[in-house]
């Protein structure tokens, strides 16, 4: 009898069979072969997932490899570097306190540390040494990029960052933070369909990221695409159902769509859960404006203004509505504060593009940080400030501010 072609011959199938055994037999064996076995099964998972960058998975297999080989110093030291470049820095320095006990690679663990420094914007010891491995090919490349990415970004080098990120992209293209880091670099530039791109190019490598398609929603509507931004918050809104900002901004897309009502509905539920939301407050008083709710819209507009009184969307929206409601002196006011708050907007947007042409003047930065300690921006301020002293660790007025500014917080700098 003549079976057809796709019919398995008997020893067709007795090949099968044997290789269908030889799964659980290999994991039996895996298994049976006790630690040293598991151990190095498990080290090489990881190795294979840091490769593939996907540093979850290497986390995982590494936990438990050090659970097999407790005193291995190269397996807490990987363990360490994982942890760090997953932003986990408090297991990164566990980790590395156990590399010194155990005393032994202490080259790798001093770079290790190097990097660490580096990623949080301790960059002053430790620049140069990294920017050398950053050229020199070798597995350490990509860490030294990745750290010093990370490290001109927390001290407000955006160039040089964005110098680094392109560096990463060239090699490893398919480098998911570098294509985040990037895109914020290019959104500072306000070049916002570069940054889109980037953006876009991170959703299509993990379309479960929420961070990406925020990104990527955000640069949408800023570049006026507004059906797309919109698809993309109802999908975050879907995902995270109390995601602020995800609520936030399907509001706006539901205003600009003229759909007041469900506009104001989202926001009533956003403000219930926090009623201190700046930004909630002033796109719920612009919805009660277009419904001719000019009383409602007082009461959230000054709540704004007394959380955010440097901010100048919740002054002039306020300058507005109380011209609404004839309260013409206070109006006048409201708008007089604006005028002053656009000039010292001004003067800090010119201070900031001139820092990026004279990324080591600390004068710049040290200017730019009191501004915004001024205003209220006390993080990004303090930010400014420590990128000054990065630049020039003895610059007296930049330790001066930081120092008023902590005695002003009751702690010492």
């Amino acid at each position: 009898m003549n079976y057809p072609d796709r019919v398995l011959s008997s020893r067709s199938w007795r090949r099968w069979a044997i290789g269908l055994a030889l799964v659980p037999a290999l994991s039996v064996a895996v298994w049976l072969g006790g630690p040293p076995l598991r151990g190095w099964y498990h080290l090489r998972a990881a190795h294979q997932a840091i490769a593939d960058l996907a540093l979850d998975r290497a986390d995982e297999h590494l936990g438990r490899c050090v659970a097999i080989r407790p005193q291995d110093s190269s397996v807490h030291l990987l363990l360490a570097q994982t942890a760090r470049r997953r932003g986990d820095l408090d297991t990164a320095d566990r980790e590395l306190g156990i590399c010194a006990r155990l005393g032994t690679d202490g080259p790798a663990r001093s770079l290790e540390q190097a990097m660490r420094q580096a990623q949080v914007g301790n960059l002053r010891e430790v620049e140069e040494r990294l920017k050398r491995v950053a050229r020199t090919p070798g597995p350490d490349r990509l860490l030294a990029l990745e750290a010093l990415t990370q490290g001109y970004m927390e001290t407000l080098r955006f160039r040089e960052a964005e110098a680094c990120a392109d560096a990463i992209l060239t090699d490893w293209p398919h480098h998911f933070p570098a294509l985040l880091w990037r895109g914020r670099v290019r959104e500072y530039h306000d070049d916002y369909a570069a940054a889109l791109a980037d953006y876009q190019r991170a959703l299509g490598l993990r379309p479960e990221s929420d961070e990406a398609r925020q990104r990527v929603a955000e640069n949408l509507k800023r570049l006026g695409r507004l059906r797309e931004a919109t698809a993309q918050w109802e999908l975050l809104h879907e995902r995270q159902p109390h995601l602020s900002i995800a609520v936030l901004h399907l509001a706006r897309c539901r205003h600009d769509e003229h759909d007041l009502d469900g506009a104001a509905h989202l926001l009533d539920e956003l403000l219930a859960e926090q009623p201190d939301d700046v930004l909630a407050l002033v796109e719920r008083a612009h919805v009660a404006l277009r419904q001719d709710h000019a009383g409602q819209a007082e009461t959230w507009l000054r709540r704004a203004v007394a959380l955010a009184p440097a901010e100048r969307e919740p002054t002039a929206t306020l300058a507005i509505c109380l011209e609404r409601l004839h309260k013409i002196d206070e109006s006048e006011q409201c708008t007089a504060r604006v005028h002053r708050i656009e000039i010292e907007t001004t003067r800090l947007a010119a201070l900031k593009r001139q820092a990026l042409r004279s990324p080591r003047d600390p004068s710049l930065r040290h200017e730019i940080g009191t501004m915004l300690l001024k205003r209220g921006d006390t993080g990004e301020g303090v930010r400014w400030l420590q990128s000054a002293l990065q630049i020039e660790p003895n610059y007296t007025p930049a330790h001066r501010a930081l120092a008023d500014f902590y005695s002003r917080q009751g702690r010492q700098q």
